[in-house]
């Protein structure tokens, strides 16, 4: 087991951290408060217990895809991000819970980086959730 702390650091690229020997042996890793966009380096990690992420600017694909895929692949995972990984809205597997969120938000014009793009029901993340977004959401419902 390996713990990783990178905090207040100002670190915006950790794509180093997709090297050989990181998506195994690192159990802990705390990047929270930096000035990390990106996390697809994080993809092929599978041994995480503890994810910090808090209060980094992630960009929408971190916050709406990327995210999911690392809970995916790394089951049980302790994942710490502002906003809360629960509230945002899971892509390509929609249902009442994530309905309720995109209905909160709907109509709202002033989504943007600082609320996960409304907690992604900004699908097309236009700064509005407006008609397009809901057809994509539609697509994506898979119901109770």
């Amino acid at each position: 087991m390996i713990e990783l702390g990178i905090s207040d650091a100002n670190v915006v690229d950790i794509s180093a951290l997709a090297g050989p020997a990181g998506p195994n042996q690192i159990e802990f890793l705390w990047l929270g408060d930096n000035e990390i966009t990106d996390i697809s380096a994080l993809l092929t990690y599978s041994n995480l217990s503890i994810l910090n992420l808090r209060n980094d600017p992630l960009d929408f694909s971190s916050l709406c895809i990327y995210l999911k895929q690392i809970v995916v692949n790394n089951p049980g995972i302790d994942l710490r991000t502002t906003p809360a990984f629960v509230d945002i809205i899971n892509r390509n597997a929609t249902d009442v819970s994530d309905l309720d969120i995109f209905s909160g938000h709907w109509l709202d014009t002033t989504c943007s980086i600082a609320d996960a793009y409304c907690h992604c029901a900004d699908v097309d993340d236009d700064g509005d959730v407006q008609f397009d977004d809901f057809a994509t959401f539609a697509s994506w419902w898979v119901g109770l």
